[in-house]
């Protein structure tokens, strides 16, 4: 499976689903964009980071 593949199915298992994806694939926030797969994710980490910045995004799914 792609990870495409596997956001897709995690979604339809459940839309309430929080998924951030950390990625070391540039442009990722692009590609998904151009494919219309935006909607799947709620976050994006591009590696390398710095592990406060993933915990604020856990965060903010959270307070939203």
């Amino acid at each position: 499976l792609t990870g495409v593949d596997i956001l897709k199915k995690i979604r339809s298992k459940d839309l309430r689903t929080k998924i951030i994806i950390v990625t070391g694939r540039p442009f990722i926030e692009k590609v998904l964009n151009e494919e219309n797969l935006s909607h799947l994710v709620d976050g994006i980490v591009s590696k390398p980071f710095n592990p406060s910045v993933l915990l604020d995004k856990i965060s903010n799914l959270y307070l939203r």
